[in-house]
């Protein structure tokens, strides 16, 4: 058999060219050629190529599905945080709160008198813890607990010379008022602002929903000193009062040192602060309790009612001294 390449004659039997090494059987020869591995490399960049994208879509996948999750969760919690503020409590429950956001309050001022002995007044009174910012606790109680009405509407001009509020949180730890602010048209609420590193306490907000008439109410305070006192009756009437405007009408016992102290609702919103009882000369009236509402004290706080007062007895004097001239 003669090489068709280079002319040489090989042996029958023989697959291959001695001389060249060309194949000597056609039909053979598609098997004895070197694979062509130019196919094989662009198959294996097809599949790298479709294996990036196939990657990139399960992480896209990946990140939908996580994104998916949250706004779910998200979406569970805020019905969640919805339905737990809808639940009725228990008594039990809403005493624990409102003991967890009480304060006790105590106040002193002394008038120095020049010809007599220093005259000096003290008091007591209830607060709750309604907010936490910058670092400092909000606490809303009533006007006349700070005691500047007392002050104010002393007969003669009084020089002060110790003005003191003092508050006791619901951990026992004591603090001083570092700011109070007032309302400017001495509606009967004010602001007390304290440290927030006293420590770490429950804060509650104002309710700007009063609940019906017959509902269930709950007053916790330091009646006479009696400390975190928990009484509890029914809203018996909302109503519009000339010096202290809206007012919730309620047969939950309260008694001196109640003043500035929560009123809850039977779902643990904060409606109010528990303000005077009504008296008449021979005292014989009963379950005539008034709360001052959370409606009243919203609407003053979002017309930026409240005015500070200075706490420094000599700036204290000379505001006294000013608005009696």
């Amino acid at each position: 058999m003669f090489c068709r390449k280079c002319g040489t004659k090989n042996d029958e039997k023989m697959n291959f060219c001695g001389s060249c090494g060309e194949p000597l059987k056609v039909g053979d020869t598609s098997s004895l050629k070197q694979p062509d591995v130019k196919p094989k490399q662009k198959t294996s960049a097809i599949l790298k190529i479709g294996l990036g994208v196939l990657i990139i879509v399960i992480i896209l996948l990946i990140i939908f599905l996580s994104e998916n999750e949250q706004i779910t969760t998200t979406t569970e919690s805020s019905q969640q945080q919805s339905a737990a503020q809808s639940k009725i409590l228990t008594t039990e429950e809403i005493a624990q709160l409102g003991r967890a956001v009480t304060v006790y309050i105590k106040g002193n001022f002394v008038e120095k008198n020049l010809i007599f002995s220093d005259k000096s007044e003290k008091w007591i009174g209830s607060g709750v813890i309604i907010e936490k910012a910058e670092n400092k606790y909000i606490i809303l109680t009533n006007e006349h607990v700070t005691g500047f009405i007392n002050m104010l509407k002393s007969d003669s001009l009084p020089h002060i010379s110790k003005y003191e509020i003092a508050i006791t949180m619901p951990d026992g730890k004591t603090c001083l008022a570092e700011k109070i602010l007032i309302n400017e048209s001495f509606k009967d609420y004010a602001l007390l602002i304290v440290d927030g590193s006293v420590g770490n306490y429950q804060t509650i907000p104002l309710s700007d929903a009063i609940p019906p008439q017959g509902a269930k109410v709950f007053a916790m305070g330091h009646p006479e000193g009696l400390s975190y006192s928990f009484t509890s009756g029914v809203l018996s009437a909302v109503r519009s009062h000339g010096k202290y405007g809206e007012v919730i009408q309620t047969d939950a016992p309260i008694n001196s040192g109640n003043s500035g102290g929560p009123l809850l609702d039977e779902r643990g919103r904060l409606i109010g602060i528990n303000t005077f009882k009504y008296k008449d000369e021979e005292e014989n009236t009963e379950s005539l309790n008034f709360a001052t509402s959370s409606r009243e004290i919203l609407n003053g706080f979002n017309a930026k009612k409240m005015v500070e007062i200075p706490t420094n007895p000599e700036e204290l004097t000379r505001l006294f001294k000013e608005s009696k001239e």
